[in-house]
């Protein structure tokens, strides 16, 4: 987990070049007997890459519309009179003038006057050291700086963001039927915004108004043991530990203070999981974790709010049936817990509201669904689920300003089919498809909205493409993905528009010889048709643009 309990700015995303992302994993559902207590609706887990083999290094250029540019280097691979020390070190650099995302006035009046300029700097290194076969430690340092505009053209209506984590760990086998994992973490996460008074309601007036500097720091551990006992059985024990803080100072153009805010939150959690494998044909999984939070020494402007704390228990069961090599079957249930955190409460900002009403977000999932393998080179598969929302927490407007408030109850069902082949060997094309039926049941703080869609959920998604993977001569893909009918408002009285987008990608690698042993260029048309469509309220997003790069490997 790479986000403190407390964080309000999502900055997880920033910490990772995607260079250094060996794959990604999906776990669906509420997967919090494993994974912690805010997994509401699964867990993207990215598995970075490890250094291996004869040490190397690589160096990644690109320039794209916008007059965007990235330069990015790394080294890696394992030490030869150190045959059990890995390492592998990445930087990179990215920069854009941004583009007009938002050419008329929001409800606020502002609105773009140039592009969105904005830079990306990142510095990511793993090492590891095996001190025996059963036995590694190793150690990880993730940094990001990033900055741009919030609206072209504004230049004292901007973010800056700076952060690093930093963890330990130790996984090995401690005994033939004993498995132990352990980290320890520590995040830090920065963020300065500066406002202009066309912002706060003077049109036109561009000098700055206002600075806010936001501070958010976690540290925390995790010890994890998985016991096989007995033949196929594997149960999983676990605890985990983490504190943060969040800190909020505001001040105007002469220093002087407009604001404060502090909070405190700390959240011990105990999971216990089961699984059972019965032949090749059979897995039975029965978990459940509980959670204990903790609030406190929570300041809003001088003002200090009383303690708190909450406790919540969310079980989680599986099966999977395995007919024949080629049809499965599976069914899931699972209960999910998101905390009404202090920091949602009471916001340090002149655009939100407080509520200090705000109730924890509940949920009940269940999915099932079967996989098939047709003709030997098509994989489909099928599922249906349903989750019950009990107090969903929402961001809504209330006139000009927002506000985190409780949706008493939220029904979602739903079905999703998938398609991926090979045809040849080179072709893989594949289709998905997702319908949503979600309503509104109930709302007492709002009961225009019962009946009616939760915002930002669309009815229908699709997504569709091709790939063409010929080492020998080209790789090639070309993919496009449709979105229905949502809406920005759980009154549905904003409508965001359908819209379909189309990409395409084609890469050619080369074997050098010499110092180079291999180069790759590619060319990329993201939204080749330029379709205008809107994915977020009040701004647009990019137009058709190009992107070309450039890769070595020594």
């Amino acid at each position: 987990p790479v986000e403190p309990i407390l964080i309000t700015n999502r900055m997880a995303w920033e910490l990772v070049s995607p260079d250094d992302i060996e794959r990604i994993e999906v776990v669906r559902g509420p997967a919090s007997a494993l994974y912690g207590p805010n997994a509401m609706g699964g867990v993207i887990n990215i598995i970075t890459k490890k250094g291996a083999g004869k040490p190397s290094a690589g160096i990644r250029a690109g320039y794209g519309s916008h007059d965007s540019h990235l330069l990015g280097a790394t080294i890696g691979g394992s030490v030869s009179t150190l045959s059990r020390l890995d390492f592998r070190i990445g930087a990179s650099s990215y920069q854009t003038d941004g583009f007009i995302a938002q050419p008329e006035p929001d409800i606020w009046g502002s609105r773009d006057l140039a592009g969105k300029d904005s830079e990306d700097r990142k510095f990511n290194t793993r090492l590891g050291y095996s001190f025996s076969e059963d036995h590694e430690i190793t150690f990880g340092y993730n940094y990001f700086d990033t900055d741009g505009a919030w609206l072209g053209g504004h230049p004292n209506y901007r973010w800056q963001r700076h952060g690093y984590l930093a963890d330990i760990g130790y996984k090995g086998r401690i005994s033939p039927v004993v498995d132990l994992k352990a980290r320890i973490m520590r995040a830090d996460y920065r963020t300065t915004d500066s406002f202009d008074w066309d912002f706060w309601g003077d049109s036109g007036n561009l000098d700055l108004a206002e600075t806010r500097h936001e501070k958010e720091r976690v540290w925390g551990g995790e010890l994890q043991a998985d016991l096989h006992v007995f033949p196929g059985n594997t149960i999983t024990a676990g605890s985990s530990y983490s504190r943060g803080a969040w800190e909020v100072m505001s001040e105007d153009t002469t220093g002087a203070s407009t604001g404060d805010t502090s909070s405190r939150s700390s959240v011990l959690g105990l999971y216990l999981q089961d699984e059972q494998r019965i032949g090749d044909y059979l897995i039975l999984t029965i978990g459940g974790r509980y959670d204990r939070y903790k609030f406190f020494d929570d300041i809003r402007d001088g003002v200090t709010f009383a303690d708190s704390d909450d406790e919540v228990f969310n079980p989680r069961a599986g099966v999977r049936l395995n007919l024949s090599k080629t049809t499965s079957f599976y069914a899931n249930a699972g209960k999910g817990y998101l905390p009404a955190l202090n920091t949602l409460k009471f916001r340090s900002s002149a655009i939100w509201l407080n509520n200090p009403e705000l109730k924890p977000e509940k949920s009940t999932s269940y999915e099932i669904g079967m996989n098939q393998t047709v003709g030997g080179f098509m994989n489909a598969r099928l599922a249906l689920f349903t989750t019950d929302y009990r107090d969903r927490i929402s961001a809504v407007m209330v006139g000009m300003n927002r506000q985190f408030q409780n949706i008493g109850e939220v029904d979602v069902k739903g079905a999703e089919i998938g398609l991926e082949a090979v045809i040849g060997d080179w072709w893989r094309p594949f289709a998905n498809y997702t319908f949503t039926d979600a309503e509104i049941a109930k709302n007492p703080s709002d009961p225009l909205s019962e009946g009616k869609r939760p915002a930002f959920i669309p009815k229908n998604k699709f997504n569709a493409g091709i790939t063409y993977d010929n080492p020998d001569i080209v790789t090639a893909r070309i993919a496009g993905r449709y979105v229905g009918e949502r809406y920005f408002d759980n009154r549905n009285t904003e409508k965001a528009g359908v819209f379909f987008v189309a990409d395409a990608k084609v890469s050619k690698r080369f074997s050098l010889s010499g110092m180079m042993e291999e180069a790759e260029i590619s060319f990329a048309v993201n939204n080749i048709f330029d379709k205008e469509y809107t994915e977020f309220q009040f701004e647009r997003a990019d137009g058709r643009n190009c992107w070309v790069e450039l890769s070595f490997r020594f």
